[in-house]
């Protein structure tokens, strides 16, 4: 073999062996991080903002449900039956 193959092959398995260290080390910072519950500050302020969004969106919904049922108080009762057909008449169509 060429001494540059030799090298090349043994730089790309020096580059495929750190990032699989990389992700592994990841993964298992990530999976401690998870098992052990520790929230870091941002993740609770980003959770508080949830919260006040999930609030809002669930009052603006009772404010359009109660805009709903004023507007049915106001409207004039729909009949629910249909008027009967009047024998003999023609409609022009």
């Amino acid at each position: 073999m060429d001494p540059r193959q030799v090298t090349m092959i043994v730089t790309v398995s020096l580059v495929a062996v750190v990032a699989m260290v990389k992700v592994i080390t990841d993964a298992v910072l990530r999976w401690r991080e998870l098992r052990h519950g520790d929230s870091t500050p941002a993740v609770e302020r980003r959770l508080e903002r949830i919260e006040l969004a999930l609030e809002s969106i669930a009052v603006e919904i009772e404010r359009a449900g109660e805009a709903r049922r004023f507007a049915e108080r106001l409207s004039p009762p729909v009949p629910d039956a249909l008027p009967a057909r009047v024998a003999g008449m023609r409609t022009p169509h």
